[in-house]
């Protein structure tokens, strides 16, 4: 049998664990908004680490091996971005003026966007069972009861 003091630490370590899981939802509601960029800069950390400890054997100091390992990455990230962005760019020219050249029959985009839309539209339609046709309506309204 359990003596009333055994009774009181047994409520004691209760209490203390809600209290302690309460800290800790709690502490977690606080730092939710900054968990994913708390990963992916320990991801980042665990992935560059050999780089960083291969600029440390040729440099010595670890504050300029620090320097050029961010350097590299930041060349590493930043240059493949601008290439990217470049070509991106190149390509929404190019594709634009595809378009307004596509688009100078007189009738505008609105006509370029339904001589677009059109066949794929009409293409459906001609499908059996398409609730759009006019044919199939009463037949699929008439199935479901």
């Amino acid at each position: 049998m359990m003596d009333g003091s055994q009774s009181q630490k047994n409520h004691t370590f209760t209490f203390l664990l809600l209290l302690t899981l309460g800290a800790l939802y709690l502490s977690f509601l606080i730092a939710r908004p900054f968990l994913s960029a708390i990963i992916l800069a320990a991801l980042l950390a665990v992935a560059t680490y050999p780089l960083f400890t291969f600029l440390l054997r040729y440099v010595r100091k670890r504050s300029a091996a620090a320097l050029l390992a961010t350097l590299v990455i930041l060349l590493g990230l930043i240059l493949p971005t601008i290439f990217v962005v470049n070509t991106i760019a190149d390509e929404m020219k190019a594709l634009y003026g595809w378009l307004n050249e596509q688009a100078s029959d007189g009738s505008g985009w609105e006509g370029l966007l339904t001589r677009f839309t059109n066949p794929p539209a009409r293409w459906i339609e001609q499908k059996p069972g398409f609730p759009g046709r006019r044919s199939d309506a009463p037949r699929l309204a008439g199935s479901r009861m």
